[in-house]
């Protein structure tokens, strides 16, 4: 018996399923996300490096910025989320997501997980 249920993220917060360039839909392999701040706090180098646990997923740091190559995600505190979606030859997009996982899944008798954060198509526009 437990003495209470624990819950853990299991899936990343945010899915960066697929980036495709707008004009053609050629996909775009590598994303990077800078100006990244949660609940209107900019998130710094240091702050940055907690989203990238065991749950982040094709995601590396970079200074203050994500470098994602799709598909990815990353782990982080379910709120609103605030960042720049940029690529090489694309012009930069800004996101705002209020971001929450869907629900819970039990894992064991006294283990529950989070499941189905967003996720997130992006159509880049290319610089012209």
């Amino acid at each position: 018996m437990c003495p209470t249920d624990w819950t853990e993220a299991v899936d990343p917060l945010m899915t960066f399923r697929t980036a495709v360039n707008a004009t053609n839909g050629v996909p775009v392999s590598q994303l990077t996300l800078s100006e990244i701040s949660y609940l209107g706090q900019p998130q710094r180098a240091e702050d940055i490096s907690f989203l990238l646990n065991s749950n982040a997923k094709n995601m590396t740091g970079d200074g203050d910025r994500l470098i994602c190559s799709v598909p990815c995600g990353f782990a982080a505190q379910e709120g609103e989320w605030e960042f720049t979606v940029s690529a090489p030859g694309y012009l930069p997009q800004r996101i705002l997501l209020d971001a929450s996982y869907a629900g819970t899944e039990r894992i064991d008798e006294c283990r529950l997980k989070h499941i189905d954060g967003p996720v997130l198509d992006i159509e880049l526009q290319p610089v012209e």
